[in-house]
C-alpha cells in the first residue's frame, strides 16, 4: 500500500512540476473561447472524459463527448471547424482513434488541448496546448489519479474564467436535481 501511495504522490507532483499556471490558463482560455468543445477519450481514459463532460456541461454550452457507443470519434468530428476545440486525454497505449481525432481537429484548424504523459506522445504534434502528467504505476495498468487531478485543475481554471456567469445555470441544475434527490 505504501509503495502504491508513494507512486501516486509522485504522479500528482508531476502535474505541478511539469505544468505552470500559464499552461493551465492558456488551455482554459482555448476551451472558453471555442464554440464547440469535444472531449476525446477512449478505453481506460473514458473515466476522465465522463467526469470532464459533467463538469464542463455545468460551466459551458456546446460540450460533447465523442465516446458515444453508436457513433465513433470520426462521426462526432466530421464537421469540426476552426472555431471549435477538442480536449483529448491520451496515455500509453495510445489509441489510434484518439490520434485520428487530434489529426482531424488540427487539419480543420480547431484547437487541440492535450492531457498526456509526455511532450513526445503521438498526439503532441497536433496539440495547441499540452498538459503533461505521469501515469506511472507499479502494476500492469496506468494510474489515473493524477490525470483526474489534472482534469479537475483545468476545469477549476475554466470555472474561474467563467466567474459568476454560470450561476443561473448551476442554480437551475440544482433546483431540478433536488426534485429527484440527486446532488
Amino acid at each position: 500500500m505504501e509503495s502504491y501511495f508513494s507512486n501516486v504522490m509522485q504522479n500528482l507532483k508531476s502535474c505541478v512540476s511539469q505544468n505552470d499556471t500559464i499552461a493551465f490558463e492558456r488551455a482554459a482560455g482555448l476551451v472558453v473561447g471555442s464554440k464547440r468543445k469535444f472531449i476525446v477519450t477512449s478505453r481506460a481514459n473514458s473515466c476522465v472524459g465522463d467526469m470532464m463532460l459533467m463538469l464542463l456541461k455545468h460551466l459551458l454550452t456546446d460540450v460533447y463527448e465523442t465516446s458515444h457507443p453508436a457513433l465513433n470519434v470520426i462521426d462526432h468530428l466530421c464537421d469540426i471547424t476552426e472555431n471549435d476545440c477538442i480536449i483529448a486525454a491520451s496515455f500509453p497505449r495510445y489509441s489510434e482513434m484518439d490520434l485520428l481525432a487530434a489529426q482531424m481537429a488540427y487539419e480543420a484548424g480547431a484547437k487541440v488541448i492535450l492531457i498526456t504523459d509526455k511532450a513526445s506522445s503521438p498526439l503532441a504534434k497536433y496539440a495547441t496546448q499540452i498538459l503533461t502528467v505521469s501515469v506511472d504505476s507499479n502494476t500492469f495498468f496506468n494510474s489515473y489519479v493524477a490525470v483526474m487531478f489534472t482534469m479537475e485543475l483545468l476545469c477549476s481554471f475554466i470555472s474561474r474564467k467563467m466567474g459568476y456567469s454560470t450561476e443561473a445555470k448551476l442554480e437551475l441544475i440544482d433546483r431540478y436535481l433536488s426534485k429527484v434527490g440527486l446532488f
